[in-house]
């Protein structure tokens, strides 16, 4: 059994960035940082509500992504209902970082 689900790359990372209202990403706030299924769901249909062009004024919503985050939240949160997951962790690290942590564990 899964412990706790981790997100990591482009939409998690956004998402976390608004939820911490960055105006300068910051990629050591980003690293563990916690959202629940209700944070994300609200800054999912918060930025449902906008128009494109005010999307890219919120803090932490990275230009060229404002036309992808309903989507990739979209993603996110059937992810964590599918899961049961009432949270998500925040990782920097990508799958290549993943993949080599579980090939060290195999090697121990």
């Amino acid at each position: 059994m899964v412990a706790e689900l981790v997100g990591t790359a482009g939409t998690v990372t956004t998402i976390a960035a608004i939820d911490l209202k960055m105006e300068t990403y910051d990629p050591q706030k980003i690293e563990g940082h916690r959202m629940s299924k209700d944070s994300v769901a609200s800054i999912i249909q918060k930025l449902a509500s906008m128009p494109i062009a005010k999307r890219r004024l919120v803090p932490g919503l990275q230009r060229g992504r404002e036309d992808v985050i309903l989507t990739g939240g979209t993603i996110v949160l059937e992810a964590m209902a599918a899961g049961g997951f009432a949270e998500i962790v925040v990782t920097e690290g990508g799958l290549l970082e993943g993949a080599l942590m579980k090939a060290a564990d195999n090697c121990a």
